[in-house]
Parts: structure tokens; C-alpha cells; sequence
């Protein structure tokens, strides 16, 4: 009996469906920092250099697009400070270099930009915004694993309950995104690093940080 095959384009090596499909989304983060309500299909296409059916292979529609986009994005990003919080040091230099890892990136000032665009977005996406959510607890999950092993240690004595501790350096990393995504003159990412871990060492000790030299 024969067998019936899919019509449309032959089908590619799943490395090269992978690095293409990678390329379509990294085109499509770049167009949502400079504004996501103005993303269009062929937009990304030709950013791509992909033709709009092609697009279309990938992705249903342009908000499954920017929808996986921000997925991949937040992934890479989390993933890329977990990294940074080795196992193997002491929590309170697991903390710090969870921290530097998420604000001393040459990508800071776009990713502060996604950021704002993809909270806008959400504001009217039901799925993004789960999405969005999901980002804000994998962040957390982050810095509460650091956290607690600093408590079990001794090294950390929170002032406040460690979920608030936790709340309070997301928050902080948020904020100090934005002030970077505005060009806020003194909000330089070593700057805003330095500030987040004086707050850590604050919330954690009850001790002010030592002065940088």
C-alpha cells in the first residue's frame, strides 16, 4: 500500500528545522524591543531572511510567534544565570554571581526592552501572560534555592520571612531593568549590580555591605 506523505515543502534535518526556527525567533526578539505591537509576519520574514510561508511552517499565527519568542527568551536567560549560581560555592557567592549573571549582560538594555514590551502585550494575551507569570516564578525558584541554602548554612539570617526577602530582590532586578531599558543616567549595569547586592547583603544579615573600592 502506498504510503501518503505530507504535501508542502520536503521536510528538512531536524538541525537545520531547529537553527532555522532559532533564527526566526531571534529576528523576532530583536522587532519587539523596538516595539511589539508593530511586529508583522513579513517584518519578521525579512528580518529572518525567511519567506512569510516559511514563517508560516513554524508558527499558526503572529501571537504564537511572539508568544514562543518570549518563551525562548525568558529560557535562555534564566538558564544562563543558573549557570552562574555554581553549586559548589558558598551561598552568599552563589548569590552574588546569580546577580551579576542577570545584570551584567551586553544584552541588558534589550532585554529590559523585551521586558516591557512583552508585560504590555500580556496585558491582552491570556497565554503570554502565563508565560510572563511562569518567568517570574522561575526567578524566584532561583534565588529561594540560593536563599535557603543560605539559611541552612548560617551564612544568611533574613530580617524578613525568605519568600519576602526572595519577592524583594525580583522586584529590585525588575525595577533597576526598567531604569536601564529608560536610560536612567547612573543606572549602569555594574552600578545597578553593586545596589542589588547591597540590598541583598541587607535583607539577608542585617549587616550594610562593605564599601567597594
Amino acid at each position: 500500500m502506498e504510503v501518503s506523505r505530507p504535501s508542502g515543502r520536503p521536510p528538512l534535518p531536524p538541525g537545520e528545522l531547529s537553527r532555522r526556527k532559532r533564527a526566526i525567533l531571534e529576528a523576532t526578539l530583536r522587532l519587539v524591543a523596538v516595539g511589539a505591537a508593530t511586529v508583522r509576519l513579513r517584518d519578521v520574514a525579512r528580518a529572518a531572511g525567511v519567506s512569510v510561508g516559511s514563517l508560516q511552517y513554524y508558527f499558526d499565527s503572529r501571537d504564537q510567534l511572539i508568544r514562543e519568542a518570549f518563551d525562548q527568551h525568558a529560557r535562555d536567560v534564566v538558564e544562563l544565570v543558573a549557570l552562574a549560581g555554581d553549586g559548589s560555592a558558598t551561598p552568599p557567592a552563589r548569590l552574588a554571581a546569580v546577580i551579576e549573571a542577570a545584570v551584567l549582560r551586553p544584552d541588558l538594555r534589550q532585554s529590559a526592552a523585551l521586558w516591557m514590551e512583552f508585560v504590555t502585550a500580556g496585558l491582552h494575551d491570556d497565554e503570554l501572560r502565563a508565560l510572563l507569570a511562569g518567568a517570574y516564578e522561575a526567578w524566584r525558584g532561583l534565588l529561594a534555592e540560593v536563599v535557603r541554602a543560605g539559611t541552612e548554612t548560617g551564612d544568611f539570617r533574613p530580617l524578613l520571612p525568605p519568600s519576602t526577602v526572595v519577592a524583594c530582590l525580583v522586584a529590585l532586578i525588575d525595577g533597576f531593568e526598567l531604569a536601564v531599558a529608560v536610560d536612567v543616567a547612573d543606572a549602569t549595569p555594574a552600578a545597578i549590580a553593586e545596589k542589588i547586592k547591597d540590598a541583598a547583603t541587607a535583607l539577608l544579615t542585617g549587616e550594610r555591605a562593605a564599601p567597594s573600592h
